[in-house]
């Protein structure tokens, strides 16, 4: 199923960070397509104030990357220094 979200960039003073639209008016709403996202963004008044109701703050976890074997080593010595494979 597709979905479409509206991120922007702010700043206050010299802070900045990153927000998404959730809804108007406290209602969630769904983006289901581009023109759902261009309905949003004609309501807007980039000139007026935001209002930031919700903060959350995650905290998220990365996997590593798994360990090479050697032939997933030789590929990317391929593509970062040209190796190839015979070496």
């Amino acid at each position: 199923e597709e979905y479409w979200t509206i991120d922007a960039d702010f700043e206050k003073g010299k802070e900045k960070f990153k927000g998404a639209f959730y809804g108007i008016k406290g209602k969630k709403q769904d983006l289901p397509n581009n023109e759902a996202v261009q309905d949003i963004l004609k309501q807007i008044d980039k000139r007026k104030n935001f209002e930031v109701t919700k903060v959350v703050k995650k905290e998220r976890r990365r996997q590593p990357a798994a360990p090479f074997t050697t032939s997933t080593m030789q590929q990317e010595a391929n593509k970062r220094l040209g190796y190839r494979t015979r070496r």
